[in-house]
């Protein structure tokens, strides 16, 4: 068999946190975060503290900041 169209193993998804590509498992959780702190703010925006906006924010800005 020719080894280049053989498929290496690192590069299946069975490899990969719930099977998913590279950085789903991470998307998803800043996405729900961010979702839910939105949600909070407008639903009783008096009642969410500061940290969990400052903590949204650094995750978002994290999240986005790396991406090419």
């Amino acid at each position: 068999m020719d080894e280049k169209n053989e498929t290496p193993a690192t590069n299946t998804l069975l490899n990969n946190p719930l099977f998913m590509p590279p950085g789903s498992v991470r998307a998803i959780i800043g996405l729900i975060l961010v979702c839910g702190t939105v949600y909070a703010w407008l639903t009783n925006p008096d009642n969410v503290p500061v940290g969990l906006i400052t903590l949204t924010t650094a995750v978002a800005t994290f999240y986005y900041g790396t991406k090419k």
